[in-house]
């Protein structure tokens, strides 16, 4: 694996070589940053079953229950390591930084009229090393036909109880290992200043994959039923990709 991202940087660096005269912008064209909004579906299988239990266990208590946990949301901060044109086609080597997350809450209602506020929250953060094939449809428009991202994800689960005293007790359920996962899409990119300033939006498929979540007391998440059953294939698979962001790019 190693040995293979060796060769592919080796030979993009000389694809951006031998194109820097056509281009004019030195030997690795193009370098910059980006910040981004996603959207991404996924399908947290492990954790809708303990909602799910946790809405049966406590049916008596909630008034409105807790729906299944199906988007996380959030913010990219990327930088594009270089980007360069060869026989018409704009490559571009990139990578970004992740943070999304979906949240609920629901009040319990509890003998003497006394009223908690139970929040649970799925956290995904992730770093993604990624490559797009492009081509130039008009000056200020140009097509993403192909892109693609290996990503290396870290899930978190939290739980919290809130009274009107403050958050009475919490945990933070986090996935042991880091999980390697994909996303495979397509896009356009539309430039606000030649080859500067840009908007870009893409959308793609991703794999994501996680376990069993441990929390800080060491225990692995559980269902709230007292059947000491431990939560597993917390997060089954991924889904839609949606992301909408700025470019800025500067010549090396």
């Amino acid at each position: 694996m190693i040995i293979n991202i060796k060769v592919l940087v080796f030979l993009l660096l000389s694809l951006s070589y031998a194109s820097a005269q056509e281009m004019g912008f030195g030997c690795l064209g193009l370098v910059g940053g980006y910040i981004g909004y996603c959207s991404q579906q996924y399908q947290p299988g492990g954790i809708n079953a303990y909602i799910l239990d946790v809405n049966e266990f406590n049916k008596d208590s909630i008034a409105v229950p807790l729906s299944n946990f199906n988007q996380l949301k959030g913010f990219r901060f990327g930088l594009y390591f270089f980007q360069f044109t060869y026989t018409g086609f704009v490559v571009t080597v990139k990578g970004y930084y992740q943070s999304l997350n979906e949240k609920q809450d629901v009040r319990f209602f509890g003998p003497g009229a006394v009223t908690t506020i139970h929040t649970y929250e799925v956290i995904s953060k992730n770093i993604g090393f990624g490559m797009d094939v492009g081509m130039e449809i008009t000056t200020s428009f140009h097509w993403k036909i192909l892109e693609s991202w290996l990503l290396f994800n870290n899930f978190q689960f939290n739980t919290s109880v809130n009274t009107v005293f403050g958050i009475t007790s919490s945990e933070t359920y986090k996935d042991p290992e880091t999980n390697v996962g994909y996303t495979v899409g397509t896009g356009f990119i539309y430039y606000l200043i030649d080859k500067y300033v840009s908007i870009e939006s893409s959308v793609g498929v991703s794999k994501l994959k996680t376990n069993m979540l441990k929390g800080n007391s060491g225990k692995y998440l559980q269902l709230e039923s007292g059947n000491q059953k431990s939560v597993d294939n917390s997060i089954q698979s991924g889904g839609l990709t949606v992301v909408l962001q700025i470019n800025f790019s500067f010549p090396l």
